[in-house]
């Protein structure tokens, strides 16, 4: 990214990661300009699953519908291992849930979505 380390107090990231190719990059790129005490709210769709499915093979719009969902996405976290790939890139991470904080009707009527993983 072209900004200097250590750039910004708060970071936004919702839904960009599962277009990156190199994510991990992406991640590291994230704590780099983020400020010593900030705050990075990152957004992915992510699901309980054994790992995260990724395969460079899959590589065409049709194929990525296939397989993950939507023809830009290269891949589908798993919840565990999309933390583990945020604390590789130097983030303490606590993961917030919507609908288990807020309740089944406001996840619905405002719809919440995923899971937030709040990054320092």
């Amino acid at each position: 990214m072209p900004f200097e380390n250590g750039k910004f107090d708060r970071i936004i990231c919702s839904h960009v990661l599962e277009h990156v190719p190199d994510d991990r990059k992406g991640m590291r790129e994230l704590r780099r300009v983020l400020k010593p005490g900030g705050v990075a709210y990152i957004m992915v769709p992510s699901e309980v699953r054994e790992g995260t499915y990724e395969d460079p093979a899959v590589n065409t719009p049709e194929l990525r519908l296939k397989h993950y969902g939507q023809e830009t996405h290269v891949r589908i976290y798993s919840r565990n291992d999309f933390v583990e790939r945020l604390r590789e890139a130097g983030f303490q991470v606590n993961t917030q849930f919507p609908k288990v904080r807020w309740g089944e009707e406001m996840y619905r009527d405002f719809t919440l979505g995923d899971n937030i993983y709040i990054c320092r």
